[in-house]
């Protein structure tokens, strides 16, 4: 057992099982599957989607409803994902100025 308070305990478990079942979840909504030519990387992703999505929705849900913390790591996915597009679209403006 590691000591620490409800208040860590709670932070971590956000942001290392909410977050690994929040972006299981997300990719086995792209339908990912198994490729003749799948890199390690590629095999770990559907090795988190196969681990997460055996779990009941129920228990991600939980992980939702009972840590304060799941809220703002979904807001921080979501920050991500749309700063991380818009540095691929001034990429793509900084190729077709050229």
């Amino acid at each position: 057992m590691v000591p620490m308070t409800s208040k860590e305990h709670d932070s971590f478990a956000a942001s290392t099982q909410f977050i690994t079942h929040t972006t299981g979840r997300m990719l086995a909504g792209l339908n990912l599957t198994s490729t003749p030519i799948d890199t390690k990387g590629y095999e770990s992703l559907l090795g988190v989607i196969d681990t997460t999505i055996k779990d009941s929705f129920d228990l991600y849900y939980g992980f939702y409803r009972d840590n304060y913390n799941s809220k703002s790591e979904i807001q921080r996915l979501e920050d991500s994902l749309r700063d991380l597009r818009m540095k691929l679209e001034e990429e793509e403006r900084n190729d077709q100025d050229q």
